[in-house]
């Protein structure tokens, strides 16, 4: 299990986050025992169904917007919290929240975005953690437009 902690418009990738043995577990319960749900949302005057399953959780007062879809926490998950719990001390941040995504298959995707919402503040501090099967991610500087890279298994 990797982790990419990305602040100010910088990344750190780390490899290895998590042992693969025990990633591999944790994928699995996760995938069992969160509370996944697919929305819809409109873009360019059309409504799609997002292209993954998607599950928010956090503290009571982390709510969420994105692309005109609010989302209200779910109580942590125990396994979730224990994930924070790891990324707060690596990152010494203080995480309310997780946007838990499953991708389930190659058909499930998602394009460049900006986690530039309003109540993620102005410079918005993400702990992305990649579970299950390899794949690559695409990270593109705001300003720069400059383009990595990063294979995530």
């Amino acid at each position: 299990m990797n982790i990419i902690y990305i602040n100010d418009g910088a990344y750190c990738f780390v490899p290895n986050f998590i042992e693969s043995h025990i990633a591999q577990q944790q994928t699995q319960r996760l995938v069992e025992q969160l509370q996944w749900r697919q929305d819809t949302i409109t873009m360019f005057g059309k409504t799609h169904n997002i292209p993954r399953l998607h599950a928010w959780y956090g503290d009571d007062s982390a709510r969420y917007t994105y692309s005109k879809l609010t989302l209200n926490p779910i109580p942590w998950h125990p396994l979730l919290l224990e994930l924070r719990d790891q990324c707060n001390l690596f990152c010494q941040q203080t995480f309310n929240g997780v946007l838990a995504n499953y991708y389930r298959n190659g058909q499930d995707c998602m394009g460049f975005h900006s986690d530039n919402e309003p109540e993620l503040g102005n410079n918005p501090v993400i702990a992305s953690i990649s579970l299950g099967a390899e794949r690559v991610l695409q990270m593109r500087h705001k300003n720069s437009k400059e383009k990595h890279d990063v294979n995530s298994y």
